[in-house]
């Protein structure tokens, strides 16, 4: 696991391993996929009736994109 991964885990985000299966049910969505892309410190949710993108400032927080 890299470090950007573990920072991630530290401010609440859920990885893919992190589910017991995928799809997993959360309320009326399931999450189908949770990639991480360390080169842009970014995050992306795929559900399956959205898709979130997330970034990851250099302070350290978590911010829409």
């Amino acid at each position: 696991m890299n470090r950007f991964k573990r920072e991630l885990r530290l401010r609440g985000v859920k990885l893919e391993n992190d589910y017991e299966c995928l799809p997993c049910p959360c309320g009326s969505v399931s999450v189908e996929a949770v990639m991480v892309s360390a080169e842009r410190a970014t995050v992306t949710h795929v559900f399956n009736v959205l898709t979130v993108t997330q970034k990851m400032n250099r302070d350290g927080t978590i911010s829409e994109i």
